[in-house]
């Protein structure tokens, strides 16, 4: 059988031809190879492939060869019909709609699937008889006359089939005649309706959409090839990406454990050197509670023997050991709250006698520094439930710190309510104040509000931090407000009754 996508694309139209004819011979049961051998091509079918063209004696030989074999097969009718069913004529086709206005389309038809520059066969005019009556007469040259009768009768036979086998105008009638071997001519009426026209622009508009489609279908085409290839490099990149951040995550992870390791290894630091203070801080009052004893016995016993000379020196050591007292204290406060070691023990007691008890102390440092000291008691809580050590603790740092800073000037405590549940007491003094620049540091320890602080009133900046953790552990809070210049105010919010007293 004839390869159809061969067949069109050989140089010559011939060979198709000469091909078309051996189908038709094989579908009658004669041997393509010996009817191609009884032509001349001793190489049978096969050596078709090696031919360029093909010669008036070569189609003359198969074409007697076929009528003496099969005598009674209307051979032209056979080959007109498969003529008409290759694919090569849809070139004719397109060539013809796009001169639908000529009459002469049947002749280009003809020269389209007849002709060939090297083979011409065949020449044509048209005559238009009626606006929808056309004649087409046809000159056949040949050699050979009984090849050239039969090639007439294919000729005719395709031009009548091929209004409405190719076309699908059923509407046309048409019909041939032989003259002699070398003319014959062809009527075609077209009737007079535009339906018919107009079927063939239709075709014409599927054929141009059908080009349009193609060019859209290889822009499709095309696009998805750019798309493709920038997903590809989309891709590339995420796997790029998704190594880089795999390689990230474990830096992350060996940060992490290097951090890990560092924070555990400052935690056990941090417990050894609170276990050190304490047993330092343990190890250092023993000698100075001894120290701060001996002083106060030698002065009594100095007072009684009438030896009052030496005894303002024996109030300044006995002072120093108390002040070196209270720092290792701190020290060691501060120790345990770092190590989570503080416990608060609660106890029941009188507000009225917890404040009696926090400003007796206060009053003598204020009289010496004559400084005013005034308490404004606006609470109505009667009892206290309190780790009461603390709280002491707390107040006589805030009020101890406000008669330093405010100097000459007035000391307020305050106690208000906060509700039902809450007690608040609130340290107000006039003295220098607080920047702004240095209020974020007041809670931290081993800090001072500036170096002249440090200068003027000494200290080591661990009673406020000391008494901010203290507030946290009774379930309270420590704020402090100030403006440079006007004075400050701490505030101590604590509840009435602690988390950890039971009823």
């Amino acid at each position: 059988m004839i390869d159809l996508q061969t067949s069109i694309t050989r140089r010559e139209v011939a060979s198709t031809v000469f091909e078309l004819c051996l189908d038709c011979a094989e579908s009658q049961g004669l041997s393509a190879d010996e009817m191609c051998k009884r032509s001349g091509l001793l190489g049978g079918r096969a050596s078709l492939e090696g031919l360029d063209y093909l010669s008036w004696e070569v189609f003359n030989l198969l074409l007697s060869g076929m009528e003496e074999e099969k005598p009674g097969v209307d051979w032209a009718e056979l080959i007109a019909s498969r003529f008409l069913s290759l694919p090569m004529m849809i070139e004719p086709l397109q060539g013809l709609l796009r001169r639908v206005s000529d009459p002469a389309w049947l002749y280009v038809a003809l020269n389209k699937g007849f002709g060939s520059s090297q083979f011409p066969c065949a020449s044509a005019h048209v005559e238009t008889l009626e606006p929808q009556h056309l004649r087409l007469y046809v000159l056949v040259d040949s050699p050979a006359d009984n090849m050239s009768e039969l090639y007439v009768k294919v000729m005719c036979k395709t031009m009548a089939k091929m209004p409405r086998v190719i076309m699908g105008l059923d509407e046309a009638e048409c019909s041939y005649m032989i003259e002699n071997s070398h003319e014959s001519w062809i009527d075609i009426r077209l009737p007079s309706s535009r339906s018919v026209w107009s079927k063939l622009g239709v075709v014409g508009k599927v054929i141009k959409g059908e080009r349009k489609l193609g060019h859209e279908l290889d822009s499709y085409h095309q696009h998805q090839q750019d798309l493709n290839e920038r997903l590809q490099r989309l891709n590339q990149k995420e796997e790029a990406m998704e190594r880089r951040i795999m390689e990230r995550t474990r830096e992350l992870e060996r940060l992490n454990k290097e951090l890990t390791a560092a924070r555990d290894k400052a935690r056990e630091e941090n417990r050894a050197k609170s276990a050190y203070l304490a047993n330092m801080s343990h190890e250092i009052r023993t000698p100075l509670n001894a120290i701060i004893g001996g002083t106060e016995m030698v002065m009594e016993d100095m007072e009684d023997a009438g030896e009052a000379n030496y005894v303002d020196d024996m109030e300044r050591i006995n002072q120093a050991g108390r002040h070196l007292m209270r720092l290792i204290e701190n020290v060691l406060d501060l120790s345990k709250i770092e190590a989570g070691h503080m416990e608060l023990v609660s106890e029941v007691m009188m507000l009225k006698t917890l404040v009696d008890e926090v400003l007796a102390p206060m009053e003598l440092l204020a009289r010496q520094d004559h400084t005013t000291l005034k308490l404004d008691n606006q609470s109505k809580a009667k009892v206290l439930h309190v780790d009461v050590l603390r709280l002491k603790q707390i107040l006589t740092n805030l009020l101890s710190n406000a008669l330093k800073f405010g100097k000459g000037k007035e000391v307020t405590f305050r106690l208000k309510d906060d509700g039902d549940a809450w007690i608040v007491f609130e340290v107000e003094d006039q003295g220098g104040g607080i920047s702004e620049e240095a209020m974020h540091r007041v809670f931290l320890p081993f800090s001072q509000a500036d170096d002249m602080v440090q200068k003027r009133f000494g200290g080591t900046g661990l009673g406020l931090t000391i008494s901010y953790h203290f507030a946290e552990l009774m379930g309270g809070v420590l704020s402090v407000e100030s403006k440079l210049g006007e004075g400050s105010i701490f505030r101590l919010r604590l509840p009435v009754k602690s988390e950890n007293q039971s009823e």
